[in-house]
């Protein structure tokens, strides 16, 4: 190992000085060994040079932008001032490693280190879409801590602490001309391969290999078309789900719509804030907790009304029922089986979503769970969709049982009894519909830029906002 240790510095001073690299007063060569069980790791080291006088770290020759790693926004978006936090980024984990106080200027750290987390905590206190990684208790910590750190403890604290913030910086784009100030704001955007796929390589091989034997490959037209209907089906297919989907979110009463507006927030250019999803968990459960005791109570109401007998004025009356009024038994029966089978079904699913999301996740866990449950098409659209299934089989349980109720109070009574009752529903659905309306308009841009009316409502976006690709979609018909 020290031979191995002694050939990688040496080859690294070779390297400084074939390019003629002159190294900074006060540096340091961090050399890493690569385990030889790994063969994947060639060459068997690497290394990096410590700055310590700019508070960066360098290499000697030149590096790609893709090999500082961890870069989890759009390349085009990289300016020369961005670059430099990834680069600081990585010198402070290097001090929280080895944290030395010779290497840095502890009193000019600590104030630097504490204006930003000062700057943090009023930019939290007062934006609700605030970039800040960390709540306002955990700044206020954090100012605390510094205040009465030990002396000796205190180079590892600081390191810690501004590696966190330059890598936060660096996400949010500082440095950049155009800086994300709104953590809802996304700057990432599609970028295609360049790299060729195999298809491609195989079409412009054979096309080369013709055009020098001066045949024409008779393959080539029927692949193509097969290309075309295939990518053909591959856009109808993604059109009917996403039908499908707009369907399922009508019957769903628009529901999944507002947990996948909080879903995207939470996620922007893949990025997530444990602070801010976090809240979102902790909304969505009690959410649930509160449909999981409505649905008790709605399920315990069902069991009663199915227990009262029928007819209610004279039960040990022997006259036969008619046909109007058995089928409206058997209906009456029916809506309050669905209502409860609609109960069961939303504490159940309550008690999964509340059991899966029960525990606290980190920051690297929550993108990873918001990272598998993405669809590349549908986004967090079926996530959403299971997300919504509580309150919306409570909804459709409350309107299965009110209509169970409504046919016992028509058979149960007189005239005036049913006049009554079909009067008092009439009136309450009219004023639920004014309800639904009013929120609805107030949710829904209603004019234009050019002032013209719009009556897009809000769930078209579900078909319209699909990323089938303009350009995919119109390959498919060309």
């Amino acid at each position: 190992t020290r031979k191995t240790l002694e050939h990688a510095h040496f080859i690294a001073r070779i390297t400084v000085a074939e390019n003629e690299f002159e190294l900074p007063e006060r540096s340091e060569l961090f050399i890493e060994l690569y385990p030889e069980d790994e063969p994947d790791l060639r060459p068997y080291a690497g290394y990096y040079l410590a700055d310590h006088d700019n508070q960066t770290i360098f290499w000697a020759a030149p590096v790609k932008t893709d090999d500082l790693g961890a870069l989890r926004v759009n390349p085009g978006t990289f300016a020369d001032q961005h670059l430099k936090l990834q680069l600081s980024h990585q010198y402070w984990s290097h001090v929280e490693c080895y944290p030395l106080d010779k290497n840095i200027d502890i009193k000019e750290a600590h104030e630097n280190l504490l204006e930003q987390l000062s700057f943090m905590y009023i930019d939290v206190a007062t934006s609700v879409t605030s970039t800040s990684t960390w709540s306002e208790s955990e700044c206020q910590s954090f100012i605390s801590i510094l205040s009465h750190c030990p002396q000796r403890r205190k180079t590892w604290t600081i390191a810690r602490l501004t590696a966190l913030m330059a890598q936060w910086q660096f996400q949010n784009l500082y440095g950049h001309p155009s800086a994300r100030l709104d953590r809802t704001y996304s700057y990432e955007v599609e970028v295609n391969d360049p790299t060729p796929d195999a298809d491609d390589k195989a079409e412009a091989e054979g096309d080369n290999t013709s055009n020098k034997s001066g045949t024409t490959a008779t393959s080539r037209p029927s692949n193509h078309r097969w290309k075309k209907f295939k990518t053909r089906i591959e856009v109808y297919w993604q059109i009917f789900v996403a039908f499908m989907l707009r369907v399922t979110c009508m019957l769903l009463f628009d529901a999944p719509a507002a947990h996948n507006t909080a879903l995207e927030k939470v996620w922007v250019d893949k990025i997530v804030h444990r602070v801010r999803f976090q809240d979102l968990i902790n909304k969505t459960a009690k959410d649930w907790s509160d449909v999981s005791l409505l649905s008790t109570v709605l399920w315990t109401a069902n069991m009663a009304f199915l227990a009262i007998p029928y007819p209610i004025l004279d039960p040990q009356q022997q006259h036969p029922l008619t046909r109007v009024q058995t089928a409206t038994r058997i209906a009456m029966i029916t809506a309050s089986l669905a209502s409860t089978v609609f109960s069961v079904g939303s504490i159940a699913i309550s008690l999964l979503h509340i059991r899966k999301h029960r525990t606290e996740r980190t920051a690297e866990e929550s993108c990873r769970f918001l990272e598998t449950q993405h669809h590349q098409v549908y986004g967090h659209r079926p996530l959403a969709v299971l997300w919504s299934l509580p309150f919306a089989f409570l909804m459709w349980s409350v309107l299965t049982f009110s209509a169970a109720v409504m046919l016992f109070c028509v058979t149960a009574g007189g005239v005036l009894t049913e006049v009554m009752t079909l009067a008092l529903s009439a009136l309450i659905v009219w004023w639920i519909c004014l309800s639904v309306w009013y929120f609805w308009r107030r949710e829904v841009n209603w004019t234009l830029a050019d002032g013209r009316r719009s009556f897009r409502m809000i769930f078209t976006d579900w078909l319209w906002e699909m990323k089938l690709g303009a350009e995919k979609f119109g390959k498919s018909f060309s």
